[in-house]
């Protein structure tokens, strides 16, 4: 069964950039907000809730349990991109140009 194929870290990253630049909540870009709050205030820093990448992509939320170091390194890269694309605005004094994120992962689950 080719269920148990796992992504390449490659894939990994990009589809933590969709992930980060797809989901909303009442039409707001919630994580390109965050992103954008964050690095307005000088917090390198960009918290994801679990469950929503579990809805995104179950296959990459297994990925990330299975290998959760490996897997935020990928994802710190996937934010610094999007960040560089999608966010920095270099008419913007405060906005550092290449700051270095940390991925910090929220989950309401009760470990097991």
């Amino acid at each position: 069964g080719g269920n148990n194929e796992k992504y390449s870290l490659a894939e990994s990253e990009l589809k933590f950039m969709h992930f980060l630049k797809e989901t909303q909540e009442d039409s707001i870009f919630i994580y390109r907000e965050q992103l954008r709050n964050n690095a307005l205030r000088g917090n390198y820093f960009f918290r994801f809730d679990i469950a929503k990448l579990i809805a995104f992509d179950e296959k990459l939320a297994q990925d990330f349990r299975e290998s959760p170091a490996d897997h935020v390194k990928t994802f710190e890269r996937a934010v610094e991109i999007v960040y560089r694309n999608e966010i920095y605005d270099n008419s913007n004094p405060d906005m550092d140009d290449s700051p270095k994120f940390q991925v910090q992962v929220h989950s309401e689950e009760v470990p097991t």
